[in-house]
């Protein structure tokens, strides 16, 4: 014989630990917990392909703005190395503002993510399924490396248009 019962989250944990203490079985753990396991899946596969488009976008945004920032400071640039100031030196301030905004975004981003996973994992938690503590210190570490990767790709973009601007006066 079958019962099919139709049960709220949150009352679902302790009617199952006394059927499972009488002695009945239930199949919910299996069926509930694919089920769950898959829209996480889902969802989570969608939101990183979505927040992969995002990252290569905003990080072409971010090149073509320093790009254009020092097309737009073109006189202010070329003004000291004609009084003999060396390329590095102009490219050293343009670096220094790109490594301190690029850490002012990767800590702020951080503490969002942490926030945000926190959140969810507590939802998930309370609605649905517990989930094991996923370690973000690999995630971060990852992060870390593209922001120091493409902070110093665009670093080495902004010295090449500086001493490009120095040998021939334009950009």
């Amino acid at each position: 014989e079958r019962i099919i019962l139709r049960l709220k989250p949150n009352k679902e944990k302790e009617l199952y630990a006394y059927l499972n203490e009488q002695g009945y079985e239930t199949t919910h753990d299996a069926f509930q917990g694919g089920k769950v396991s898959l829209l996480v899946h889902l969802s989570g596969t969608v939101l990183l392909v979505i927040a992969a488009m995002i990252l290569i976008l905003s990080l072409f945004v971010y090149a073509l703005s320093m790009q254009l920032t020092v097309q737009r400071n073109k006189e202010e640039i070329y003004q000291p190395i004609l009084l003999g100031y060396k390329p590095f030196h102009l490219w050293r301030s343009y670096s220094l503002f790109q490594s301190i905004s690029a850490l002012l975004i990767y800590i702020s981003s951080t503490v969002v993510i942490y926030k945000l996973t926190q959140l969810s994992t507590k939802i998930l938690k309370n609605n649905f399924i517990e989930l094991p503590v996923i370690s973000q210190t690999s995630t971060m570490g990852i992060a870390f490396a593209v922001t120091v990767l493409f902070t110093l790709i665009i670093s080495l973009n902004t010295y090449r248009l500086i001493r490009k601007l120095g040998i021939s006066g334009t950009v």
